[in-house]
């Protein structure tokens, strides 16, 4: 089984977490250990964090038995087609 489960805040965030209905790493922490998944995948990472993504890691405790997987830091957008870019402005 996979949980893939927000995980928007750190633990000393709780506070800020709670008044805006996400969840931090503790919480995630207690799901994990209740439904004991094959796969953690965490996300939602909140964007007060941008570089800090490792903190999140390090705060996890994951159930012996289950793989923690990890998303990119930042995924680059792809490439622009040809038909989404506007011709140049004539002068």
């Amino acid at each position: 089984s996979l949980l893939v489960c927000e995980c928007t805040y750190l633990n000393e965030d709780r506070d800020h977490a709670r008044v805006a209905y996400h969840l931090c790493t503790d919480d995630l922490n207690a799901l994990a250990e209740e439904l004991q998944p094959r796969f953690l995948l965490p996300m939602h990472l909140s964007k007060a964090y941008i570089h800090r993504s490792a903190e999140l890691y390090r705060q996890l405790r994951v159930p012996s038995g289950v793989t923690l997987l990890h998303l990119p830091d930042r995924v680059p957008p792809r490439p622009l087609l040809p038909h989404e870019v506007s011709p140049p402005a004539s002068s």
